[in-house]
């Protein structure tokens, strides 16, 4: 079992009691993987599919110390938005509403179960979180997140290659070309 904070267990509960459409990605996603990642914040992504985004909005906006004018449930539908939730110790979840070219319900049902405090969550399939890794090392704008995700990107297709030696990542699950 995966350990998260307080906040992010208190948030992660809140979004599966209100059945959001949610999958883990990221470091915690790497960690379910076994890969020791250090990381301090819980990176989710959010369906932009039905009702999600109406029934994800008020979750956000109760969470946010400073809510935001613009974010509203038809933000949520748009893509490559970034809302991070803050929390008196830190910056603690971030939510993303689009990850790349890669199709949320094809990605999502791809994606393994995971244990994390006393809950199951979905987190990235191995080929999802390795293409995530690329989308995030190409569009980061920080040189040392840049590095982070490329060394990322190295840990992640060790271990495909540790799981699956003679095959190729391929394709990941869900990626619209």
């Amino acid at each position: 079992m995966l350990a998260l904070t307080s906040y992010q267990t208190e948030f992660a509960h809140e979004l599966l009691t209100a059945r959001i459409a949610f999958v883990v990605v990221s470091g915690r996603a790497m960690q379910a993987y076994g890969i020791d990642r250090a990381t301090r914040d819980l990176d989710i992504w959010i369906s932009r599919g039905g009702d999600n985004p109406e029934r994800v909005y008020p979750l956000l906006a109760k969470r946010m110390e400073i809510p935001s004018p613009k974010l509203n449930a038809d933000a949520l539908r748009g893509m490559k938005k970034l809302i991070c939730l803050p929390s008196a110790e830190a910056k603690e979840v971030d939510v993303l509403t689009s990850l790349g070219a890669l199709d949320f319900e094809l990605a999502s049902s791809a994606g393994v179960d995971v244990d994390y405090d006393r809950a199951r969550f979905r987190v990235l399939g191995l080929p999802e979180l390795i293409y995530s890794k690329i989308v995030s090392a190409t569009c980061n704008e920080s040189p040392q997140a840049r590095a982070r995700d490329v060394a990322d990107f190295e840990l992640l297709l060790e271990l495909w290659h540790k799981r699956h030696p003679h095959a190729p990542p391929g394709r990941a699950g869900g990626c619209v070309p």
